[in-house]
């Protein structure tokens, strides 16, 4: 009956730290570099190397940008790529920005936008160690902002910035601690019926 209450007691524990080390979750952030855009209708690509493998826990895509973005305008917009297009493909638009100055035809507009991510997307993204963001703005979005030297004063650029959470404990160091737990405890289940 003791060594039953001992092996008991013992997987208690190991599952115990499983879903610790499960709930234990860390938030990675990556945010690219400022893109000064310096030609109309621009591309520009960020990777991510040594992406740590994702956790299954949604995560957010957002980006920061200034320039000729008419908050009318339907074509005036970024299309966002990550992992070349497998997953997330979406035209963004600068709805929701504030304009700081209205000239002709081209709209000086700062704007914000974000999205959540799929977990499953990110741990596919993420097994390669390695993530791809592609922004290409598209071909009415003008790198000269015309009116009165806006282009100096507030030059357009676009910033990309992904999060996402990883578990705090690395999955071969769990697989490695789980393993030598089980070891151990056959170990002791064997040395007992020796006795």
């Amino acid at each position: 009956m003791g060594k039953g209450l001992i092996k008991l007691f013992t997987l208690l524990a190991l599952a115990t730290t499983g879903l610790q080390a499960k709930a234990a979750l860390q938030e990675v952030v990556y945010t690219s570099p400022m893109y000064w855009q310096t030609n109309d209708g621009e591309n520009f690509t960020f990777t991510i190397e040594n992406a740590p493998l994702a956790a299954l826990a949604e995560g957010v895509f957002s980006l920061h940008a200034r320039g000729d973005y008419g908050l009318t305008s339907s074509t005036e917009s970024i299309f966002v790529q990550i992992e070349d297009g497998n997953s997330v493909a979406v035209d963004v638009l600068s709805q929701d920005g504030t304009l700081i100055n209205a000239h002709d035809a081209n709209d000086l507009v700062e704007w914000r936008w974000q999205i959540a991510l799929s977990d499953q997307d990110l741990v596919d993204w993420t097994q390669n160690g390695q993530i791809i963001v592609k922004l290409d703005l598209a071909s009415a979005v003008n790198a000269n902002l015309v009116a009165g030297g806006l282009t100096d004063q507030f030059p357009p650029f676009v910033q990309a910035k992904l999060s996402y959470f990883t578990t705090a404990v690395p999955a071969p160091a769990a697989v490695w601690l789980f393993g030598s737990s089980l070891l151990g405890l056959f170990g002791f289940s064997k040395r007992g019926r020796a006795i």
